[in-house]
């Protein structure tokens, strides 16, 4: 039977001993992940924590809905073993009227009839030579690029300057970010450190930081969760360098890689260079406001 609770009632501990056991676990669904990304959210749970779902929750002129937190790419059904996906669905309490909400790629197995997003999936469970192997004639040129530079890779970056990297390119075009989704995501990064579940990368040109990468991790499941990149780091192939390098240094690990999208086809294109595949998550959406 699937229980609907509030944030008060549920046991973290059972939680996240349930992602840990799941075969589709992700680090977005952890307890610790979810008090940074969504405080306050709500869960579905099967019996015991044998099966868990996710409810991050808000309210807009006083109504409440359901939807998929910045920084948070699917939710969902997660459990050790194949659960029915629609009992969950079924048990969204029908005071929310509006909810816009990312399940996982297990789940589209179990619930084909709802429309797809993208993303995209490397396997890592092999030799970086048969990796590479893989990679497109303009992904190869591009690391070629970086190594006449040459650049130069460091670890342990802060995301603070990874996020001016962000705001001064592509943040520019994006309105809905706001400082307090920025302030947000460092504190992802600190409570995922605190987990070592989290690492972030730098590429230099000299005594310039060019480029830099977030990634985060659970369950042999790596993210490619943010990155910032300079006009200098395009002309350089800093950001295909850093990636390739993440790649190598993590290959031959029974894990997967996970570029995190992209609906965009150019994004798509940039990501299936690297050998990848895409996978498919389902979007859920319910609208039931009342007639006026």
């Amino acid at each position: 039977m699937v229980h609907y609770l509030r944030h008060s009632e549920i046991d973290f501990q059972k939680w996240d001993q349930c992602l840990q056991q799941s075969t589709n676990g992700l680090i977005y669904a952890y307890s610790f992940y979810l008090n940074v990304a969504c405080p306050g959210w709500n869960a579905l749970v099967w019996n015991d924590y044998e099966a868990v779902m996710p409810l991050p929750v808000k309210k807009k002129y006083g109504i409440p809905y359901i939807y998929t937190p910045f920084f948070i790419q699917q939710l969902g059904v997660f459990s050790p073993k194949e659960t029915s996906i629609i009992h969950f669905i079924n048990a969204i309490p029908p005071q929310f009227k509006l909810v816009e909400y990312n399940l996982n790629w297990a789940n589209k197995q179990l619930y084909p009839e709802l429309p797809s997003w993208v993303t995209h999936h490397l396997s890592l469970n092999r030799p970086f030579e048969e990796i590479s192997a893989q990679f497109d004639r303009t992904l190869k040129n591009n690391l070629k690029k970086a190594d006449i530079v040459p650049l130069r890779l460091e670890k342990n970056q802060s995301i603070q300057s990874v996020i001016n990297l962000f705001r001064e390119d592509k943040g520019k075009e994006l309105n809905h970010l706001k400082n307090q989704d920025y302030k947000r995501l460092e504190n992802l990064v600190e409570v995922c450190e605190q987990q070592q579940q989290a690492c972030v990368w730098g590429v230099w040109d000299g005594s310039n930081l060019v480029a830099g990468a977030l990634f985060v991790w659970s369950n042999k499941h790596y993210i490619f969760l943010f990155s910032g990149n300079t006009q200098r780091g395009k002309e350089t192939g800093a950001l295909p360098y850093l990636l390739a390098r993440f790649i190598q240094e993590h290959s031959e690990s029974d894990s997967i890689f996970d570029f995190e999208g992209s609906n965009q086809p150019g994004l798509a294109r940039f990501y299936k260079s690297f050998g990848s595949t895409r996978v498919e998550y389902p979007r859920y959406e319910r609208r039931r406001f009342p007639l006026f």
